[in-house]
């Protein structure tokens, strides 16, 4: 039988935008992940100030991390301009890719 073993790469890379058919990571939201002693340091940028996604976001990341049983330790942030933009364009192509299906 093989052992059971999560890394964070793992977990991370599973963490998907619930509207947006990319990773978190992909998307920019997720950005500066590391663990240090018996923590996992995040930082979140949001795309707005206002994101009514947040509690959801921080709920999924907080949830996902928990596999790891390290304190978690979340910093916000907003994307840059062209952060921002990134974002924008991938949520713009994955709205084509909907609509064309």
């Amino acid at each position: 039988m093989k052992p059971f073993h999560i890394t964070l790469k793992e977990i991370l890379e599973s963490m998907k935008h619930p509207f947006i058919d990319y990773s978190l990571i992909d998307l920019g939201i997720l950005k500066n992940i590391e663990a240090v002693g018996d923590k996992i340091l995040v930082n979140i940028a949001w795309p707005s100030i206002d994101s009514a996604i947040k509690p959801f976001i921080i709920s999924l990341v907080t949830g996902s991390l928990k596999k790891l049983n390290r304190k978690i330790e979340i910093n916000e942030s907003i994307m840059s301009a062209e952060d921002k933009k990134f974002y924008l364009d991938l949520e713009e192509k994955d709205k084509k890719i909907k609509d064309n299906k």
